[in-house]
């Protein structure tokens, strides 16, 4: 894209809150996907948060821990279950992130994260995601001026489908503009960050 949000971490109390809509609320299937480049290790970074995971409020939040090399970390619901990645990724280098949650061929429910296309990590997981009315943060992890990233943030999509590898490694180098009919059609909400927060698909 154009450019990128840039956020200042913990010490400058930067992020993107976005009030609650209904459609944010997504319980059956989900992939949150975006480009970053973390520009400081070693604190938990919040990339994107609905509610804080382990409240009665969480549902689903991607942050990176709190590794010099960090590890990607997606969770969802109340109950704080986490998938982390043993890949790592580097600071001050862009890094392309997918993270999709669906019930496969057999009938058992995945979480997924992809990095730079590639799945990085994979586990079960067996309850539906909660929903609620909390607003969804850009840039932070648990809503109280804490875990704020540090670094770029840029094309953050929220589809309310499990995207395939392919689809993200397509959707990877493209801009809003440039997805397809196809890869819009379960897109809730995208934000380019590359000039300010306006979502260019949802409400």
């Amino acid at each position: 894209g154009a450019g990128s949000a840039l956020f200042g971490g913990d010490t400058s109390n930067d992020k993107i809150e976005i009030a609650h809509d209904s459609t944010l609320n997504i319980t059956n299937a989900i992939s949150i996907c975006t480009w970053v480049k973390p520009t400081v290790p070693s604190t938990y970074k919040g990339i994107i948060d609905k509610g804080a995971l382990g409240s009665a409020n969480g549902v689903y939040t991607v942050w990176l821990d709190n590794s010099a090399s960090p590890k990607i970390k997606f969770g969802l619901n109340v109950a704080d279950v986490t998938l982390v990645t043993d890949d790592t990724i580097s600071i001050n280098e862009w890094t392309h992130i997918a993270c999709t949650y669906d019930e496969d061929a057999g009938g058992s429910t995945e979480m997924k994260i992809y990095i730079n296309g590639v799945l990085s990590k994979e586990g079960a997981y067996s309850t539906v995601i909660a929903t609620n009315s909390t607003v969804l943060n850009i840039g932070q992890y648990q809503n109280d001026n804490a875990y704020e990233f540090a670094g770029n943030i840029s094309q953050l999509g929220l589809w309310d489908e499990a995207l395939s590898q392919a689809q993200i490694q397509s959707i990877m180098e493209k801009t809003y503009d440039e997805l397809t009919t196809s890869e819009r059609a379960d897109l809730v909400s995208y934000w380019p960050l590359d000039v300010d927060a306006t979502d260019s698909h949802g409400d």
